[in-house]
């Protein structure tokens, strides 16, 4: 049985605003993909009885630290979760239980570092030498921070080392998808292909935070991205004389919704 479905049982003396808010938050629960029959488990962090999933969500809706919700229909115990994960991925199957999303929920963007195959992940400046990561969970990529560890790239026998770029002022450090597609930054490829700035970051800086994206990218779970150097990935006839590589850890911020 779908939400929807529950949502509208739910219907019961209750003062027509008060129910067609809950309702309406409800149904929104519904159509992002909350279900009858889930319900995570080992992340309820309060538990009272409310005689109806309406007064449950409602009462999460007020707390926004309710991540999401847990309720039984049988016992009518509405569980509050510090925890919101999309429908599709809970493994835990619970008959009676309905799950739904807080969509009031108080959200803070957290930087995650990725536990990749490697250690770290390392890029060079010429033969195809990308470096890979992997999303670790579905959602939405709101945006990426790369943090030097070692090495260094220069692009001629007379340019500096950099971290991030082979000309003084520019960066040339570019994000793809799998199928070497640019993805950060959100820029015409001719542009970046010169070089291009980002406010606050340099080609020394110790780190590099792409600006969020805008529109939000959707990944799934174990989507490979890929860090290059950008004339390695558009030009590599010029790569002849590039110099070096560099290591790197990953964070990303990624929004369930």
């Amino acid at each position: 049985m779908q939400l929807s479905m529950v949502c509208l049982l739910v219907r019961v003396t209750m003062s027509a605003l008060v129910y067609a808010s809950a309702l309406q938050q409800c149904m929104q629960s519904s159509k992002y993909g909350s279900h009858y029959g889930i319900a995570p488990l080992g992340y309820s962090y309060k538990s009272f009885v409310a005689d109806l999933l309406v007064t449950c969500y409602r009462a999460c809706q007020q707390e926004p630290s309710c991540q999401s919700l847990n309720y039984n229909l049988a016992n009518r115990i509405c569980e509050f979760n510090s925890f919101a994960k999309r429908p599709d991925d809970l493994e835990d199957k619970l008959d009676n239980f309905v799950y739904a999303v807080n969509f009031n929920r108080k959200v803070e963007d957290k930087w995650i570092k990725l536990r990749n195959q490697t250690p770290q992940v390392c890029f060079g400046a010429k033969h195809n030498q990308f470096g890979r990561f992997w999303i670790p969970f579905t959602g939405f990529l709101v945006r990426v921070k790369l943090v030097h560890l070692s090495g260094l790239i220069r692009c001629s026998r007379w340019t500096r080392w950099f971290n991030w770029g082979c000309k003084r002022g520019k960066i040339l450090t570019v994000i793809t998808n799998s199928s070497d597609s640019i993805l950060l930054p959100r820029r015409e490829k001719g542009s970046i292909l010169n070089g291009f700035e980002i406010p606050g970051y340099f080609p020394t800086s110790p780190q590099l935070v792409f600006p969020d994206i805008q529109p939000r990218l959707p990944v799934v779970l174990g989507q490979e991205m890929r860090i290059w150097n950008t004339e390695d990935l558009l030009v590599p006839k010029w790569t002849g004389d590039n110099f070096g590589s560099v290591c790197v850890d990953v964070y990303v911020t990624i929004n369930l919704w």
